[in-house]
C-alpha cells in the first residue's frame, strides 16, 4: 500500500510521477512528504540493524544535494523545499545513527510509547546500596573526611563497574531482540510482533535507568 501511494506522487512543477527527492524528469527538488519516516527518507526498511557506513555516505550525498547554497538563485518554493529536506535529513541521520535513538524511534513507529526508566528487578538490592553509598559519599565530602571519601569512592566505583557490565548485557539482549524483529517473515502474527517490541521496550527502560545511575556516579567522581 505504501509503495502504491509513493508511485502516485506527482512533481509539483511538471506533474511527472516521481518517488524521489528530486523529480526524475525535470530534476527539481520535491516537497517534503510529511507522512514519510526517517527510514523511508533514506529508502531503508524499518529495521534496527543498519549499515551505518552506507547511511553516512547517503547522508553526505543528500546534504550536498539539499544544501540551501545550491538554491540561492532558485524560486522561493524550491528554497523552502531545500530547507525542509535539510532539516529532516539532519534529524533522521542523528536518530538512525544512534542505536538507542534508533531503537526508540522504531518502537514509536510501531505504536509503542517510550517507557520511563525501569529498575531491573534483579538489581533492587544493589541499587538500594548504591543510593546509600552515594548519599554517604556526599555527606563525608561536606565533612571533608578524606579517609572516608576514599573508602566510599572505592565502593561506588565497584558498583559502577557492575552497572557498566549489566548495561553491556542489556545491549546484547536488545540487539538479539531486534535481530528477531529484523528477521520476521511477512506472515508472522501481530501477537508475536507485539511480544518482541514489548521486550525491546522493557530492555530500553532498564538501560535508561542504569545509564542514569552511571551518570550519577560520574558526577560524584568529577565533583
Amino acid at each position: 500500500m505504501q509503495e502504491a501511494r509513493l508511485l502516485e506522487k506527482k512533481c509539483w512543477y511538471c506533474t511527472t510521477t516521481t518517488d524521489e527527492h528530486f523529480c526524475l524528469s525535470c530534476d527539481r527538488i520535491q516537497m517534503l512528504d510529511l507522512t514519510s519516516n526517517y527510514f523511508s527518507f533514506f529508502k531503508l526498511p524499518i529495521k534496527y540493524h543498519l549499515d551505518l557506513s552506507s547511511l553516512e555516505v547517503k547522508f553526505y550525498e543528500l546534504s550536498r544535494k539539499f544544501h540551501p547554497d545550491f538554491f540561492s538563485q532558485a524560486s522561493e518554493v524550491e528554497r523552502r523545499y531545500s530547507t525542509d529536506r535539510t532539516s529532516m535529513l539532519n534529524d533522521a541521520y542523528r536518530t538512525l545513527k544512534d542505536p538507542i535513538r534508533r531503537a526508540n524511534y522504531l518502537l514509536t513507529l510501531q505504536g509503542f510509547q517510550p517507557k520511563k526508566e525501569q529498575t531491573p528487578p534483579d538489581l533492587l538490592e544493589e541499587i538500594f546500596e548504591l543510593n546509600e553509598q552515594i548519599e554517604d559519599l556526599r555527606n563525608v565530602k561536606k565533612a571533608r573526611d578524606n579517609k572516608q571519601i576514599s573508602f566510599l569512592k572505592k565502593q561506588v566505583l565497584a558498583t559502577g563497574e557492575m552497572l557498566n557490565e549489566r548495561e553491556e548485557v542489556l545491549k546484547t539482549k536488545l540487539n538479539q531482540t531486534f535481530q528477531k524483529w529484523d528477521n520476521l517473515p511477512d506472515e508472522v502474527s501481530m501477537v508475536e510482533k507485539q511480544q518482541i517490541l514489548a521486550k525491546a521496550s522493557d530492555l530500553l527502560a532498564q538501560m535508561k535507568y542504569i545509564n542514569n545511575l552511571i551518570n550519577d556516579i560520574d558526577e560524584e567522581f568529577n565533583d
